[in-house]
């Protein structure tokens, strides 16, 4: 306030190109003596504006001659946001969005980080919660649907107030399910199981690091039971031990994994179960002496002779 108030009412607060007032644009409506301060909207534009000027004024009439301070406008944008999809399912998204921090931090509070359809910010969705000062990056977790979203989107925000424009990164969607499982069922007892599961590496592979595979009742992996352990990329095989109970699989399915999950919807293999029993054995002994035995053994062989 003013040394002297006696004649105070009210204070009219402005922006203007000047510090006489020239050009001047109110930041809002007249405060009573007695308030101190005001916040400036975050959506007024900058324009020529250079200073905020405070009139105090009577029950007669505004002063002439303001008091000035000349500002400078903050910019704190951060750079080189970046994010790697690790969630290896088509339109599925997961992992950390890494930025630098901006070169002016004095009034940064935090950072909000969104999914966004387009590089401005259009039908923004929250990623998280505010990142606080001082920490560059944010994971988020796999199985995160992508919608739209094309844009991961980052704020900077102060005490008061959020950034209106943001600086965006134009993301990838990673899917990479492996390609052609097969298996050769060698287990020729029925309803048991034994072989080899093979599969070839995907497609887009630079975020894979292991494979999963199961005997599953389901094509999403319902009901399944994993199948020895997972394997390192660069292994496309794994065993079934023979005598493995069929139970009520009826397929193998193969996930990739990246370093933060599994995949959600596997590559899938349709179980046929090889059964191959002789049938009519006959065998008539032809050693005429007691206690011995000895002569031809004869069978008929399986239906399905392709692993015997």
């Amino acid at each position: 306030d003013p040394e002297d108030t006696s004649q105070v009412v009210e204070y009219y607060i402005y922006v203007s190109a000047a510090s006489d007032g020239a050009g001047r644009y109110s930041v809002g409506a007249p405060l009573p003596l007695g308030v101190n301060n005001i916040t400036v909207p975050d959506s007024l534009a900058l324009g020529s504006f250079t200073h905020v000027i405070v009139y105090t004024s009577s029950s007669l009439v505004e002063q002439t001659t303001p008091a000035a301070f000349l500002f400078s406008d903050t910019s704190s944008s951060v750079s080189n946001v970046n994010f790697i999809d690790l969630d290896l399912d088509i339109v599925e998204l997961g992992g950390t969005v890494q930025w630098l921090q901006p070169n002016e931090t004095l009034h940064v509070q935090g950072y909000f980080v969104y999914l966004a359809i387009n590089e401005v910010g259009a039908g923004r969705s929250l990623i998280g919660s505010l990142v606080t000062e001082g920490t560059n990056e944010l994971f988020f977790h796999a199985d995160t649907q992508m919608h739209s979203y094309a844009h991961i989107v980052v704020y900077t925000k102060s005490v008061l107030f959020e950034q209106t424009t943001p600086v965006d990164f134009v993301f990838s969607d990673v899917s990479a399910p492996v390609r052609a499982v097969d298996f050769v069922e060698k287990d020729l007892d029925a309803d048991e199981l034994g072989g080899t599961v093979t599969w070839q590496t995907p497609l887009v592979y630079a975020q894979v690091s292991h494979y999963v595979a199961y005997l599953a009742s389901g094509s999403q992996g319902e009901g399944r039971s994993q199948i020895a352990t997972e394997v390192a990329f660069g292994t496309n095989s794994i065993d079934i031990t023979p005598d493995t109970g069929l139970a009520n699989f009826s397929l193998v399915v193969v996930y990739s994994k990246s370093d933060i999950a599994e995949q959600t919807t596997p590559e899938i293999f349709r179980i046929s179960d090889a059964v191959s029993t002789v049938s009519s054995i006959v065998f008539p002994d032809q050693d005429l002496d007691g206690e011995h035995f000895g002569g031809f053994v004869t069978w008929t062989p399986p239906a399905d002779v392709s692993q015997v």
